[in-house]
């Protein structure tokens, strides 16, 4: 397994803008539209996607929006780990 390193220092030592989950997923995925996030051919490859981020590389509400936007639920979920199994397990289904 590898770990996707998501914010990178600048060499000032600032964080470069990073961007939000679901743009990420969707360049990863290969999806010409962030819509296309939700075409169920796209699961398997965004759940492998997914296994290679780290959960605390994107904010809670980020992982609140990826769960809401994807699966079309609003699943409540405690934390960034928890958001991240829940979604995981949805594009398994």
């Amino acid at each position: 397994m590898y770990w996707i390193e998501v914010e990178r220092m600048s060499q000032t030592g600032k964080k470069d803008t990073k961007s939000t989950l679901l743009d990420f997923l969707a360049e990863r995925a290969g999806c010409a539209y962030l819509s296309d996030l939700r075409k169920p051919y796209l699961f398997p490859g965004l759940s492998e996607i997914m296994d290679g981020i780290e959960p605390r590389a994107y904010s809670f509400s980020e992982w609140e929006d990826a769960i809401s936007y994807i699966t079309g639920e609003c699943k409540e979920v405690s934390d960034e780990q928890e958001a991240k199994s829940f979604l995981i397990s949805c594009l398994k289904k």
